[in-house]
C-alpha cells in the first residue's frame, strides 16, 4: 500500500497541518504536555504512566489505550520524544476518526487489513506533527546540497527535530520521492543485544522495487551493510565506556546479485524501553534514480563503497572476509540449475 502511494499521502499531510489550525497550535508548541492537554479536553482520555515492575509482562511495549476507563499508559522507560510521537499517535485515531485500531504500540496480533491501515495513518499522522513538512523540505535542500559527505552535520539535522532517529528517516522517506523525484528508497531497521551478533529485522520498506535485506528466521545477513557494522561499531563502544550519543555513517551498497548500488545512510543509538537493546535505522537511495543526481555529496571520494548481499546462504562472494556461513542456499539453487540443464538433455 505504501508502495502504490510512493510512502506519501497528502490527505494525511493536510490533516496534521489541519489539527494545528484547529487548536491554536504551531509545529514548534508540538510537545507531550500540550498534546496530553488536547487529548484530555477534547477526547476525555488521560495519561499516565506504567513501568517493568508494575507490569514485567508488558516491559516492551510502548503503550497501552483502555477504551472503557479512558486512559493512555505509556511505559516509564520511552524517551519525551517517543512519548511525544505516542500521544500524537492516539490523536490522530481520534481526529481521523478511525475505529477499528489495536490497543497496543506494538502488534500482539493482527485481525484485520484495515486495523493495519488505520495504525499506520496514525503513526503517519504523528510524524507529521512532529516534523513540519516544508521546514523538513529546506532542511533536505541544505544536507543535499553538501559538496562532502559529512556525519556531523547530518547529526545538526537529526538534532533540528524534536523527534527520534527513525521518525525523522521516516519523514524523509514520505517527501524525497513526493519533492525530490527519488523514487528507489529502501528503510530497514535492526535489533540486537547489546555484545550479540543476533542480529534481527523488525521493520522493512521497499519502494519501486524488491531488494537488499529479507525477512527471514533462518539465513544471516550480510555483515557489511552498514545497518550491522553500526550495530557493531555500537557495541563496541559500549564495551570499552565511550559510547556517549547515537552514532551515523554511510557507504555506497553495491548488491551483488540484484545488481544495483544505493547511498545507504544508517543511525543507531540504544534503546530506552529494553535492557541492552540497539537499534540501528538506515535508509537508502537508489544511485541509478534519474533524482539522484541533485544529491551534491554523493561525488565525495571519502564515502566508502562496499559489495553487498542478502545473507550469507545466498551470497556469491567467496572471498569475503566478513562471511560467517556458507552459502547453502546459493548452492541448492546452482545444484537444481545443472540438474535441471542434465534432465534437458534427456
Amino acid at each position: 500500500y505504501q508502495e502504490m502511494h510512493s510512502n506519501y499521502f497528502p490527505e494525511l499531510e493536510n490533516s496534521a497541518e489541519e489539527f494545528l489550525s484547529d487548536n491554536g497550535l504551531e509545529f514548534k508548541d508540538i510537545n507531550e504536555s500540550t498534546l496530553s492537554k488536547i487529548l484530555k479536553d477534547k477526547y476525555n482520555v488521560s495519561v499516565s504512566l506504567f513501568d517493568e515492575e508494575d507490569q514485567p509482562l508488558l516491559a516492551n511495549l510502548r503503550s497501552i489505550y483502555k477504551p472503557k476507563s479512558g486512559r493512555l499508559l505509556l511505559n516509564k522507560r520511552i524517551s519525551s520524544e517517543q512519548r511525544t510521537f505516542t500521544i500524537a499517535k492516539e490523536l490522530g485515531f481520534f481526529y481521523l476518526d478511525l475505529k477499528e485500531r489495536p490497543m497496543t504500540s506494538s502488534w500482539i496480533e493482527v485481525n484485520s487489513f484495515d486495523e493495519v491501515l488505520n495504525n499506520f495513518k496514525a503513526s503517519y499522522f504523528a510524524g507529521a506533527l512532529q516534523i513540519s513538512q516544508n521546514l523538513l523540505i529546506d532542511k533536505i535542500k541544505d544536507w543535499f546540497a553538501q559538496k562532502h559527505w559529512n556525519p556531523e552535520y547530518f547529526e545538526k539535522l537529526t538534532q533540528s527535530f524534536k523527534s527520534t532517529p527513525e521518525t525523522l528517516l521516516h519523514r524523509m522517506s514520505n517527501l524525497i520521492p513526493q519533492h525530490f523525484g527519488i523514487n528507489n528508497i529502501i528503510f530497514v531497521r535492526f535489533e540486537a543485544q547489546s555484545g550479540s551478533t543476533d542480529y534481527k529485522l523488525t521493520k522493512e520498506m521497499h519502494l519501486s522495487r524488491k531488494l537488499g535485506s529479507r525477512e527471514t528466521h533462518t539465513e544471516h545477513y550480510c555483515r557489511r551493510w552498514v545497518s550491522i557494522n553500526l550495530l557493531d561499531n555500537l557495541s563496541f563502544k559500549q564495551s570499552i565506556g565511550k559510547y556517549s550519543k547515537p552514532i551515523i555513517e554511510a557507504q555506497t551498497s553495491s548488491f551483488v546479485e540484484a545488481k544495483s548500488e544505493f547511498f545507504v545512510v544508517g543511525i543507531a543509538r540504544q534503546l530506552h524501553i529494553q535492557r541492552n537493546i540497539n537499534e540501528s535505522v538506515s535508509m537508502g537511495f537508489g544511485l541509478d534514480d534519474p533524482g539522484i543526481e541533485q544529491i551534491a555529496f554523493l561525488k565525495d571520494k571519502k564515502i566508502v563503497n562496499n559489495q553487498v548481499n542478502k545473507t550469507c546462504e545466498r551470497c556469491s562472494i567467496f572471498d569475503c572476509k566478513e562471511r560467517l556461513f556458507a552459502p547453502t542456499v546459493l548452492q541448492k539453487q546452482r545444484r537444481i540449475k545443472e540438474m535441471k540443464k542434465v534432465l534437458e538433455k534427456f
